[in-house]
């Protein structure tokens, strides 16, 4: 009996941190692609201050929760996303706008992807 309910406690830690951590992942990837797009939405109307701001907010969100990222996302994708983070920044602070939309499009899509990549939904679950 015993067995049984520490297996149980030890399941329900294991579904509680998988609940938390799915919903730190899909608010941190809505809050960044908020952010994303109107960095976008800001360098295209020539406001560039703004979308740095917006960027390194990006990067202050990003680097708090990067942890929860790596729990179980692939080293090889965080890799691509911090990367075009980067460059999206350092294009955004050169106000190369081509280059920057290019950048943080793609940047905007690897975001989008966390969600259903490690978010809780039926389909990872089986």
């Amino acid at each position: 009996m015993k067995k049984f309910i520490a297996v149980l406690i030890a399941l329900a830690v294991i579904i509680c941190f998988i609940i938390i951590h799915s919903v730190i992942i899909v608010n941190l990837s809505k809050d960044i692609e908020n952010l994303s797009n109107s960095a976008y939405t800001s360098a295209v109307d020539n406001n560039w201050e703004t979308a740095i701001k917006n960027i390194e907010e990006i990067e202050s969100k990003w680097n708090r929760r990067r942890v929860w990222a790596h729990l179980t996302i692939d080293a090889h994708n965080i890799e691509e996303i911090e990367n075009a983070l980067d460059q999206s920044k350092k294009f955004a602070q050169q106000k190369e706008l081509p280059d920057f939309t290019d950048k943080i499009t793609l940047f905007i899509n690897l975001i989008k992807q966390i969600p259903n990549q490690e978010g809780l939904n039926v389909k990872n679950l089986l």
